[in-house]
Protein backbone atom coordinates (compact mmCIF):
# COMPACT_ATOMS: atom_id res chain seq x y z
CA UNK A 1 0.00 0.00 0.00
CA UNK A 2 2.97 2.36 0.41
CA UNK A 3 3.38 2.78 -3.33
CA UNK A 4 -0.37 3.31 -3.76
CA UNK A 5 -0.27 6.09 -1.14
CA UNK A 6 2.55 7.83 -3.04
CA UNK A 7 0.73 7.53 -6.36
CA UNK A 8 -2.59 8.85 -5.00
CA UNK A 9 -1.07 11.82 -3.14
CA UNK A 10 1.06 12.70 -6.19
CA UNK A 11 -1.98 12.56 -8.48
CA UNK A 12 -3.84 14.92 -6.11
CA UNK A 13 -0.89 17.35 -6.03
CA UNK A 14 -0.52 17.34 -9.81
CA UNK A 15 -4.27 17.64 -10.31
CA UNK A 16 -4.43 20.70 -8.06
CA UNK A 17 -1.43 22.41 -9.69
CA UNK A 18 -1.69 21.30 -13.33
CA UNK A 19 -3.86 24.31 -14.26
CA UNK A 20 -1.75 26.84 -12.38
CA UNK A 21 -0.61 29.77 -14.56
CA UNK A 22 3.04 29.65 -15.59
CA UNK A 23 4.67 33.07 -15.24
CA UNK A 24 7.97 33.79 -16.95
CA UNK A 25 10.24 35.83 -14.74
CA UNK A 26 11.77 38.53 -16.92
CA UNK A 27 13.71 40.06 -14.05
CA UNK A 28 16.16 37.15 -14.07
CA UNK A 29 19.61 38.50 -14.93
CA UNK A 30 20.88 35.13 -16.10
CA UNK A 31 23.73 33.02 -14.71
CA UNK A 32 25.84 34.41 -11.89
CA UNK A 33 29.47 35.50 -12.30
CA UNK A 34 30.84 32.15 -11.06
CA UNK A 35 28.87 30.18 -13.68
CA UNK A 36 29.87 32.62 -16.43
CA UNK A 37 33.50 32.27 -15.36
CA UNK A 38 33.15 28.47 -15.55
CA UNK A 39 31.60 28.83 -19.02
CA UNK A 40 34.57 30.91 -20.16
CA UNK A 41 37.16 28.48 -18.75
CA UNK A 42 35.48 25.28 -19.96
CA UNK A 43 34.70 26.63 -23.45
CA UNK A 44 38.34 27.66 -23.79
CA UNK A 45 39.86 24.40 -22.51
CA UNK A 46 37.46 21.78 -23.94
CA UNK A 47 37.82 20.52 -27.50
CA UNK A 48 34.09 19.66 -27.54
CA UNK A 49 32.13 22.81 -26.66
CA UNK A 50 28.88 20.83 -26.19
CA UNK A 51 30.54 18.76 -23.47
CA UNK A 52 31.64 21.98 -21.78
CA UNK A 53 28.03 23.14 -21.60
CA UNK A 54 26.86 19.74 -20.33
CA UNK A 55 29.49 19.67 -17.58
CA UNK A 56 28.40 23.08 -16.30
CA UNK A 57 24.73 22.03 -16.49
CA UNK A 58 25.27 18.83 -14.52
CA UNK A 59 27.13 20.59 -11.72
CA UNK A 60 25.32 23.94 -11.44
CA UNK A 61 21.85 23.24 -12.88
CA UNK A 62 22.21 26.01 -15.51
CA UNK A 63 20.46 24.44 -18.54
CA UNK A 64 20.84 27.07 -21.27
CA UNK A 65 23.95 25.36 -22.73
CA UNK A 66 22.66 21.78 -22.88
CA UNK A 67 21.88 21.75 -26.60
CA UNK A 68 18.71 20.68 -28.41
CA UNK A 69 19.66 17.02 -28.99
CA UNK A 70 20.88 16.42 -25.45
CA UNK A 71 17.78 18.08 -24.04
CA UNK A 72 15.58 15.80 -26.17
CA UNK A 73 17.46 12.60 -25.27
CA UNK A 74 17.41 13.35 -21.52
CA UNK A 75 13.66 13.97 -21.62
CA UNK A 76 13.02 10.79 -23.64
CA UNK A 77 14.91 8.72 -21.05
CA UNK A 78 13.33 10.50 -18.08
CA UNK A 79 16.68 11.76 -16.73
CA UNK A 80 16.20 15.50 -17.21
CA UNK A 81 16.12 15.76 -13.40
CA UNK A 82 19.92 15.27 -13.46
CA UNK A 83 20.19 18.95 -14.40
CA UNK A 84 18.41 20.01 -11.20
CA UNK A 85 20.55 20.33 -8.04
CA UNK A 86 19.04 17.71 -5.75
CA UNK A 87 19.91 14.79 -3.47
CA UNK A 88 22.51 13.45 -5.90
CA UNK A 89 24.37 16.76 -5.80
CA UNK A 90 24.09 17.00 -2.03
CA UNK A 91 25.40 13.46 -1.60
CA UNK A 92 28.28 14.25 -3.96
CA UNK A 93 29.32 17.21 -1.80
CA UNK A 94 29.24 15.06 1.35
CA UNK A 95 31.17 12.25 -0.41
CA UNK A 96 33.79 14.75 -1.58
CA UNK A 97 34.26 16.13 1.97
CA UNK A 98 34.41 12.61 3.44
CA UNK A 99 37.12 11.80 0.88
CA UNK A 100 39.15 14.77 2.13
CA UNK A 101 38.66 13.68 5.74
CA UNK A 102 39.86 10.19 4.86
CA UNK A 103 42.87 11.65 3.05
CA UNK A 104 43.84 13.54 6.19
CA UNK A 105 42.96 10.48 8.35
CA UNK A 106 40.22 12.19 10.31
CA UNK A 107 37.90 9.46 11.62
CA UNK A 108 36.07 11.28 14.41
CA UNK A 109 32.31 10.47 14.28
CA UNK A 110 31.32 13.94 15.52
CA UNK A 111 33.34 15.60 12.76
CA UNK A 112 31.54 13.50 10.14
CA UNK A 113 28.13 14.31 11.63
CA UNK A 114 29.06 18.00 11.68
CA UNK A 115 29.97 17.80 7.99
CA UNK A 116 26.55 16.33 7.17
CA UNK A 117 24.75 18.96 9.25
CA UNK A 118 26.67 21.93 7.81
CA UNK A 119 26.31 20.64 4.23
CA UNK A 120 22.58 20.18 4.68
CA UNK A 121 22.23 23.63 6.23
CA UNK A 122 23.97 25.39 3.33
CA UNK A 123 21.07 25.22 0.79
CA UNK A 124 18.78 27.06 3.23
CA UNK A 125 21.04 30.14 2.97
CA UNK A 126 21.06 30.12 -0.84
CA UNK A 127 18.31 31.30 -3.23
CA UNK A 128 16.04 28.73 -4.89
CA UNK A 129 17.59 25.18 -4.83
CA UNK A 130 14.18 23.93 -3.67
CA UNK A 131 14.84 20.25 -4.46
CA UNK A 132 18.07 20.33 -2.48
CA UNK A 133 16.34 22.00 0.46
CA UNK A 134 13.73 19.22 0.56
CA UNK A 135 16.41 16.53 0.62
CA UNK A 136 18.32 18.46 3.30
CA UNK A 137 15.19 18.65 5.45
CA UNK A 138 14.63 14.92 4.99
CA UNK A 139 18.21 14.18 6.04
CA UNK A 140 17.72 16.31 9.18
CA UNK A 141 14.55 14.39 10.06
CA UNK A 142 16.41 11.09 9.59
CA UNK A 143 19.38 12.31 11.64
CA UNK A 144 17.28 13.68 14.52
CA UNK A 145 15.02 10.62 14.79
CA UNK A 146 18.06 8.32 14.83
CA UNK A 147 19.12 10.01 18.10
CA UNK A 148 15.71 9.61 19.77
CA UNK A 149 15.29 6.20 21.33
CA UNK A 150 11.52 5.76 20.78
CA UNK A 151 11.78 6.92 17.13
CA UNK A 152 14.70 4.73 16.08
CA UNK A 153 12.46 1.93 14.79
CA UNK A 154 10.11 4.15 12.77
CA UNK A 155 10.06 3.14 9.11
CA UNK A 156 12.06 5.47 6.80
CA UNK A 157 8.96 5.66 4.60
CA UNK A 158 6.94 7.36 7.35
CA UNK A 159 9.86 9.65 8.19
CA UNK A 160 9.88 10.62 4.51
CA UNK A 161 6.15 11.44 4.70
CA UNK A 162 6.76 13.48 7.87
CA UNK A 163 9.60 15.51 6.29
CA UNK A 164 7.56 16.29 3.17
CA UNK A 165 4.58 17.12 5.37
CA UNK A 166 6.67 19.74 7.17
CA UNK A 167 7.95 21.03 3.82
CA UNK A 168 4.37 21.22 2.52
CA UNK A 169 3.18 23.28 5.49
CA UNK A 170 6.11 25.64 6.14
CA UNK A 171 8.72 24.93 3.46
CA UNK A 172 9.23 25.08 -0.30
CA UNK A 173 5.77 24.02 -1.48
CA UNK A 174 4.46 27.59 -1.64
CA UNK A 175 7.44 28.59 -3.83
CA UNK A 176 7.53 25.63 -6.22
CA UNK A 177 4.40 23.48 -6.26
CA UNK A 178 5.11 21.30 -9.28
CA UNK A 179 8.73 20.75 -8.27
CA UNK A 180 7.43 19.61 -4.86
CA UNK A 181 5.01 17.17 -6.54
CA UNK A 182 7.74 15.69 -8.77
CA UNK A 183 10.14 15.30 -5.83
CA UNK A 184 7.43 13.70 -3.69
CA UNK A 185 6.51 11.26 -6.47
CA UNK A 186 9.95 9.98 -7.39
CA UNK A 187 11.58 10.12 -3.95
CA UNK A 188 8.41 8.56 -2.54
CA UNK A 189 8.62 5.69 -5.03
CA UNK A 190 12.22 5.00 -4.00
CA UNK A 191 11.29 5.10 -0.30
CA UNK A 192 8.23 2.89 -0.87
CA UNK A 193 10.26 0.13 -2.55
CA UNK A 194 13.47 0.64 -0.53
CA UNK A 195 12.94 -2.62 1.34
CA UNK A 196 12.69 -4.55 -1.93
CA UNK A 197 15.50 -5.40 -4.30
CA UNK A 198 16.84 -2.35 -6.13
CA UNK A 199 15.86 -3.71 -9.54
CA UNK A 200 12.19 -3.75 -8.54
CA UNK A 201 12.11 0.06 -8.49
CA UNK A 202 12.15 0.19 -12.30
CA UNK A 203 8.45 -0.71 -12.73
CA UNK A 204 7.18 1.72 -10.06
CA UNK A 205 9.34 4.48 -11.61
CA UNK A 206 7.73 3.75 -14.99
CA UNK A 207 4.39 4.20 -13.24
CA UNK A 208 5.61 7.57 -11.96
CA UNK A 209 6.62 8.58 -15.48
CA UNK A 210 3.15 7.62 -16.76
CA UNK A 211 1.54 9.81 -14.08
CA UNK A 212 3.75 12.77 -15.01
CA UNK A 213 3.04 12.25 -18.74
CA UNK A 214 -0.71 12.25 -18.13
CA UNK A 215 -0.67 15.66 -16.46
CA UNK A 216 1.92 17.13 -18.85
CA UNK A 217 -0.12 15.79 -21.80
CA UNK A 218 2.93 14.17 -23.36
CA UNK A 219 3.57 10.64 -24.62
CA UNK A 220 5.72 8.23 -22.64
CA UNK A 221 8.34 5.75 -23.81
CA UNK A 222 7.89 2.29 -22.34
CA UNK A 223 11.62 1.56 -22.75
CA UNK A 224 13.09 4.97 -21.89
CA UNK A 225 12.38 4.94 -18.11
CA UNK A 226 14.08 1.54 -17.69
CA UNK A 227 17.19 2.77 -19.50
CA UNK A 228 16.94 6.04 -17.56
CA UNK A 229 16.90 4.13 -14.27
CA UNK A 230 20.23 2.49 -15.18
CA UNK A 231 21.67 5.80 -16.40
CA UNK A 232 20.68 7.55 -13.15
CA UNK A 233 22.49 4.82 -11.19
CA UNK A 234 25.60 5.30 -13.36
CA UNK A 235 25.41 9.08 -12.96
CA UNK A 236 25.21 8.68 -9.17
CA UNK A 237 28.52 6.79 -9.27
CA UNK A 238 30.25 9.23 -11.61
CA UNK A 239 28.96 12.54 -10.25
CA UNK A 240 31.19 12.79 -7.14
CA UNK A 241 34.20 12.54 -9.49
CA UNK A 242 32.68 15.09 -11.92
CA UNK A 243 31.89 17.44 -9.03
CA UNK A 244 35.42 17.19 -7.58
CA UNK A 245 37.17 17.66 -10.94
CA UNK A 246 34.89 20.54 -11.91
CA UNK A 247 36.32 22.77 -9.18
CA UNK A 248 39.89 21.54 -9.71
CA UNK A 249 39.68 22.40 -13.42
CA UNK A 250 38.49 25.90 -12.55
CA UNK A 251 41.99 26.45 -11.10
CA UNK A 252 44.18 24.08 -13.15
CA UNK A 253 43.95 23.89 -16.99
CA UNK A 254 43.25 20.15 -17.25
CA UNK A 255 40.30 18.48 -19.01
CA UNK A 256 39.77 15.12 -17.30
CA UNK A 257 36.07 15.89 -16.75
CA UNK A 258 35.59 16.15 -20.52
CA UNK A 259 36.40 12.45 -20.89
CA UNK A 260 34.23 11.43 -17.93
CA UNK A 261 31.21 13.37 -19.27
CA UNK A 262 31.89 12.08 -22.81
CA UNK A 263 31.88 8.52 -21.44
CA UNK A 264 28.52 9.09 -19.75
CA UNK A 265 26.93 10.93 -22.70
CA UNK A 266 27.89 8.08 -25.04
CA UNK A 267 25.63 5.82 -22.96
CA UNK A 268 22.87 8.46 -22.98
CA UNK A 269 23.01 8.81 -26.77
CA UNK A 270 23.05 5.04 -27.32
CA UNK A 271 20.11 4.58 -24.92
CA UNK A 272 18.13 7.38 -26.62
CA UNK A 273 18.65 5.76 -30.04
CA UNK A 274 17.48 2.42 -28.63
CA UNK A 275 14.41 3.98 -26.98
CA UNK A 276 13.50 5.83 -30.20
CA UNK A 277 13.03 2.48 -32.00
CA UNK A 278 9.98 1.82 -29.81
CA UNK A 279 6.79 3.76 -30.33
CA UNK A 280 5.80 6.12 -27.55
CA UNK A 281 2.44 5.65 -25.84
CA UNK A 282 -0.27 8.22 -25.21
CA UNK A 283 -1.47 8.16 -21.60
CA UNK A 284 -5.21 8.20 -20.91
CA UNK A 285 -7.15 8.39 -17.64
CA UNK A 286 -7.74 4.65 -17.95
CA UNK A 287 -3.99 4.02 -18.03
CA UNK A 288 -3.61 6.25 -14.99
CA UNK A 289 -6.18 4.13 -13.15
CA UNK A 290 -4.32 0.99 -14.22
CA UNK A 291 -1.04 2.26 -12.74
CA UNK A 292 -2.70 2.93 -9.37
CA UNK A 293 -4.54 -0.40 -9.43
CA UNK A 294 -1.41 -2.45 -10.10
CA UNK A 295 0.36 -0.77 -7.17
CA UNK A 296 -2.10 -2.26 -4.68
CA UNK A 297 -0.72 -5.26 -2.81
CA UNK A 298 -2.86 -7.68 -0.84
CA UNK A 299 -2.74 -11.23 0.49
CA UNK A 300 -6.41 -11.79 -0.34
CA UNK A 301 -6.95 -13.98 -3.42
CA UNK A 302 -10.11 -12.09 -4.46
CA UNK A 303 -8.14 -8.84 -4.69
CA UNK A 304 -5.72 -10.47 -7.13
CA UNK A 305 -8.59 -11.77 -9.26
CA UNK A 306 -10.33 -8.39 -9.16
CA UNK A 307 -7.14 -6.68 -10.37
CA UNK A 308 -6.85 -9.12 -13.28
CA UNK A 309 -10.46 -8.48 -14.35
CA UNK A 310 -10.02 -4.70 -14.19
CA UNK A 311 -6.73 -4.88 -16.13
CA UNK A 312 -8.50 -6.79 -18.93
CA UNK A 313 -11.39 -4.30 -18.99
CA UNK A 314 -9.03 -1.31 -19.08
CA UNK A 315 -6.96 -2.94 -21.83
CA UNK A 316 -10.10 -3.32 -23.96
CA UNK A 317 -11.26 0.26 -23.37
CA UNK A 318 -7.75 1.64 -23.89
CA UNK A 319 -7.54 0.02 -27.34
CA UNK A 320 -10.77 1.74 -28.51
CA UNK A 321 -10.02 5.22 -29.99
CA UNK A 322 -13.38 6.57 -28.78
CA UNK A 323 -12.18 6.10 -25.19
CA UNK A 324 -8.57 7.12 -25.76
CA UNK A 325 -8.27 10.28 -27.82
CA UNK A 326 -4.74 11.24 -28.74
CA UNK A 327 -3.72 14.52 -27.16
CA UNK A 328 -2.77 16.96 -29.92
CA UNK A 329 -0.63 19.99 -29.46
CA UNK A 330 -0.93 22.93 -31.86
CA UNK A 331 -0.35 21.62 -35.37
CA UNK A 332 1.19 24.86 -36.58
CA UNK A 333 3.85 25.84 -34.04
CA UNK A 334 5.64 28.05 -36.60
CA UNK A 335 2.66 30.41 -36.64
CA UNK A 336 2.62 30.63 -32.85
CA UNK A 337 6.36 31.36 -32.75
CA UNK A 338 5.95 34.01 -35.44
CA UNK A 339 3.11 35.59 -33.48
CA UNK A 340 5.27 35.57 -30.35
CA UNK A 341 8.11 37.37 -32.16
CA UNK A 342 5.74 40.03 -33.51
CA UNK A 343 4.06 40.72 -30.18
CA UNK A 344 7.20 40.44 -28.09
CA UNK A 345 8.04 38.07 -25.23
CA UNK A 346 5.35 36.07 -23.49
CA UNK A 347 5.03 37.28 -19.90
CA UNK A 348 2.35 34.81 -18.79
CA UNK A 349 1.03 31.47 -20.00
CA UNK A 350 -2.11 29.88 -18.53
CA UNK A 351 -3.37 26.38 -19.30
CA UNK A 352 -7.15 26.06 -19.76
CA UNK A 353 -9.49 23.08 -20.14
CA UNK A 354 -9.46 23.50 -23.95
CA UNK A 355 -5.94 24.79 -24.64
CA UNK A 356 -3.87 27.71 -23.36
CA UNK A 357 -3.76 31.51 -23.22
CA UNK A 358 -0.65 33.64 -23.85
CA UNK A 359 -0.25 37.19 -22.57
CA UNK A 360 2.38 39.35 -24.29
CA UNK A 361 4.35 42.40 -23.23
CA UNK A 362 2.45 44.51 -25.78
CA UNK A 363 -0.76 43.85 -23.87
CA UNK A 364 -2.17 41.48 -26.45
CA UNK A 365 -3.82 38.28 -25.17
CA UNK A 366 -4.08 35.28 -27.49
CA UNK A 367 -6.31 32.29 -26.77
CA UNK A 368 -5.46 28.94 -28.39
CA UNK A 369 -7.98 26.09 -28.44
CA UNK A 370 -6.79 22.59 -29.30
CA UNK A 371 -8.93 20.12 -31.24
CA UNK A 372 -8.55 16.56 -32.52
CA UNK A 373 -7.58 17.76 -36.00
CA UNK A 374 -5.86 21.06 -35.31
CA UNK A 375 -6.33 24.29 -33.36
CA UNK A 376 -7.91 27.74 -33.54
CA UNK A 377 -6.65 30.99 -32.07
CA UNK A 378 -7.98 34.46 -31.44
CA UNK A 379 -6.27 37.56 -30.06
CA UNK A 380 -7.48 40.70 -28.31
CA UNK A 381 -6.07 43.68 -26.44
Amino acid sequence: MKLTIIYLISICLLWINSGRPVTFNKSNNGPGPLIMKAKEIYTKNYDNKKLAGLTISYVTGETRWIGKENRKSHKLLGIYHLFTPSGIHLTAVITFIFFLLKMFRIKNRYVKNSVVVLTCLTPFFLPKLFSMKRVSLMRFVFLITSKIKWLKNVSPFYLFLASFGIDFLVGTYSHSQLSFAYSFLFLGIIMAVSEDKIGRAAWPLLGGQIIISFFQQTSVSLVGPFLGFALTALFTLLFPLIFFLFWVEMLIPITITEYVVAFYISFVEWSARLASFFQEMEVSALMLALVVLLSVRSNFVWVGRFKLIVVLILAVFHSVPAWNHKKYLALNPVEIKKNSRIQGDIIEKRVTSTGFINKFKSGKICSHKLYEGGYSSSCRR
